[in-house]
């Protein structure tokens, strides 16, 4: 029997941290398609991607991260709307992400959730206004 694709590693394994500007540049390609495509049923090449990374990055697990952040900005709108401005993730998003514990997942392989710990994402970005939350109120902005 053959084995299906994989995404760019093994499934379970850990996804290689990437340059911040490189998932950010990735995440806006995708943001571009879909403005473009508003319906979907477009593909983007692996090579538009390369030619927006550095020279050397590993453009699948920058690739994988982009559309992993994607799911967590769907999955989980109200926890991540405070580091969010204009419908665009803030810097820090990007940053922590980037070297943000992922793994791979596995073609056919059923699981139950993202392939990474989202809550600990959320406690990192809170970690990273030195232990206080991101102003919701908007007030004095």
């Amino acid at each position: 029997m053959d084995e299906p694709p994989n995404f760019g590693g093994d499934a379970g394994q850990p996804v290689l941290p990437v340059a911040a500007d490189d998932l950010k540049t990735a995440f806006e390609i995708f943001l571009n398609q879909a403005r473009l495509h508003p319906g979907g049923g477009s593909a983007i090449s692996v090579g538009i991607f390369a030619r927006g990374c550095k020279c050397g990055s590993d453009v699948h697990s920058v690739v994988y991260r982009a559309m992993m952040l994607q799911s967590l900005l769907r999955q989980g709108k109200e926890q991540i709307a405070p580091w969010m401005k204009d419908g665009q993730p803030d810097e820090r998003v990007f940053w922590e992400f980037a070297r943000f514990p992922v793994e791979w997942m596995g073609v056919g392989i059923e699981r139950n959730g993202l392939p990474f710990d989202a809550d600990e994402f959320f406690r990192r970005l809170r970690s990273q206004n030195f232990g206080m939350e991101p102003r919701t109120d908007r007030q004095g902005i």
